[in-house]
């Protein structure tokens, strides 16, 4: 191969680098991490870490809380996949009340022994925020509350091992109709704040439809 034919062929490859990349569209899952967090022994700080499994419901004292997750890639659904309760996809200047599934928290039993099935209903909170900033004592602060979700039996959703939860684009929360849009944020979370029953050994997962999307492979 003489120099100009190595140099031609070192060009090629570096444009086929540049070239767009067309990502497959395709449903996405991913697990999420559960937060555990509590005070020091000493009392002076805060300690966060992360877990597989708990017993979701938790009881009366325990509020279940998944790691960060991130809809940046997801489609809202468009067709035959409303939140529940809506009947018309036409705003009518109600905020919430057209408001399209954009994906799914799963939350399903994993577990060597039969599971514990008795969670018949639950209060989840979704909050939202633009990062985790500031020292690792802080980084649980700047969450605020984007939508209030309640899953309950006569959802289909009683004494299951596996938990599905609707997650809405837009929701109407009294006071905060200018941040109730999970778009508006990089970072997301769920929060169960009461629960009815539990699910044993659960894991969490993120579900959600990406669109074909041209990219870089750089």
């Amino acid at each position: 191969m003489t120099r100009r034919t190595r140099s031609i062929f070192a060009l090629v490859c570096l444009f086929s680098l540049m070239l767009p990349v067309l990502a497959q569209a395709e449903w996405v899952q991913k697990e999420l991490r559960w937060t555990l967090s509590g005070v020091t022994g000493d009392g002076s700080g805060i300690y966060i870490r992360d877990t597989t499994k708990v017993v979701l419901g938790g009881g009366t004292t325990t509020l279940d809380t998944t790691g960060w997750f991130s809809l940046a890639s997801a489609m809202p659904l468009q067709r035959g996949a409303l939140s529940p309760g809506v009947s018309s996809i036409i705003n009518n200047g109600s905020a919430g009340n057209d408001s399209t599934i954009i994906g799914y928290l799963v939350f399903q039993a994993d577990s060597a022994a039969t599971p514990t099935t008795s969670l018949t209903t639950m209060t989840m909170l979704i909050d939202g925020r633009a990062g985790g900033f500031g020292t690792a004592v802080t980084l649980a602060r700047g969450w605020v509350k984007v939508d209030s979700i309640v899953v309950n039996g006569s959802a289909g959703n009683a004494s299951l091992e596996t938990i599905v939860c609707p997650l809405r684009t837009i929701t109407a929360i009294t006071g905060q109709n200018t941040i109730n849009n999970l778009a508006a944020y990089a970072q997301l979370r769920a929060r169960i704040i009461s629960a009815t029953g539990i699910l044993s050994s659960a894991r969490a997962f993120i579900r959600y439809w990406r669109p074909a999307v041209a990219g870089s492979s750089e």
